[in-house]
């Protein structure tokens, strides 16, 4: 594969599925910023190249699926976005009682940093882990979790950083021009409560 435009091809070659999307791997040999030889196996009817191990709101569905009817977890909106997607919320935890702190985990203000997601996949399994840091933060933190704050990109294939007039990441000074920064303002000034022990945005 030979690309013409730019140097698409990252610093360990192309990203491969060949489950559609359900695992990847890197290439890590026999490529170039512009290009990569893969050789497809007899028994390949099908593979996937990315810049990186691509993550959409189908995976995280998919990855919350394991955990229906805990009643640790309540999935939510944030908001939905400029071209009709809904934002993905989630309250994990100390959310049947009132909790001793509160704490705001974002992700994917930059559309293409995609890994950040599986990072927020380990947060919510050791949350919900049957051990004693699972049980004390169960009984004493409440987390809010926002997994796309630019979801359009997510799911578009929008690396997102930079955009015009600004990016995501960009856009928490005076008014916020995007309808999920504004709404994630909103909500935190009220759900925090005083509470607020962290916020941590993964990149």
């Amino acid at each position: 594969f030979r690309f013409t435009d730019g140097e698409p091809v990252g610093v360990r070659g192309p990203a491969v599925s060949l489950d559609q999307g359900q695992s990847w791997s890197w290439l890590d040999k026999d490529f170039t910023p512009k290009s990569f030889t893969y050789t497809f196996g007899s028994g390949v009817a099908e593979a996937w190249f990315a810049f990186g191990m691509v993550y959409t709101r189908r995976d995280w569905d998919r990855f919350l699926t394991g955990y229906s009817g805990s009643p640790w977890l309540e999935q939510g909106q944030l908001a939905v976005t400029r071209k009709g997607r809904p934002v993905a919320k989630l309250r994990l935890g100390c959310i049947g009682s009132e909790p001793r702190h509160r704490v705001l985990l974002t992700a994917r203000h930059h559309a293409c940093e995609m890994m950040a997601n599986y990072a927020l996949e380990g947060v919510v399994k050791g949350v919900l882990e049957n051990d004693p840091k699972g049980e004390w933060l169960r009984s004493n933190v409440e987390f809010l979790i926002i997994p796309f704050m630019d979801a359009d990109g997510a799911e578009d294939g929008d690396q997102g950083k930079n955009r015009s007039p600004r990016d995501h990441g960009r856009d928490y000074q005076g008014e916020s021009v995007h309808v999920e920064t504004a709404a994630l303002r909103e909500t935190v000034l009220a759900w925090s409560a005083g509470k607020m022990a962290a916020v941590l945005d993964l990149h």
